[in-house]
């Protein structure tokens, strides 16, 4: 499964891809607009989490957010997202709850938040695929 990360941000893309890296996930993508990350989603059907900053280029984490829970492909829409921000906003925390993300992290990540959230979010996928391949 790959990890696809968008942030405008090259710092924290390679901070995140290093944290990711140490717990075990090695299988990522990086972009830095909704434009390219929309494109990677609809050709790769292997991306099964995406990490997401609010601030983005072409566009907002929760504009992406909101356009893959409408998308027609159902692997699309049904993607765990992980939306990332340096804003301590209650709305936007809201307005992305509101939209389906499965959690709003606040910059800088630590490695243990970042571990407790890949778990919860990626535990229920993994014993997913085990009852189907099963």
């Amino acid at each position: 499964m790959k990890i696809l990360c968008i942030d405008d941000s090259g710092i924290f893309r390679r901070t995140l891809r290093k944290q990711l890296q140490v717990l075990g996930h090695w299988d990522y993508m990086e972009r830095e607009d909704a434009r390219n990350a929309a494109a990677d989603l609809g050709m790769d059907p292997d991306i099964g989490l995406v990490i997401c900053d609010q601030h983005i280029v072409s566009g907002s984490g929760l504009d992406l957010l909101i356009w893959m829970r409408n998308h027609e492909l159902e692997r699309i829409r049904k993607t765990p997202f992980l939306m990332v921000t340096a804003d301590s906003d209650r709305e936007l925390v809201f307005r992305a709850a509101q939209a389906g993300a499965q959690a709003v992290l606040l910059k800088p990540i630590a490695l243990e938040t970042l571990n407790t959230k890949l778990q919860q979010v990626l535990l229920p996928q993994r014993e997913l695929m085990a009852d189907t391949l099963g």
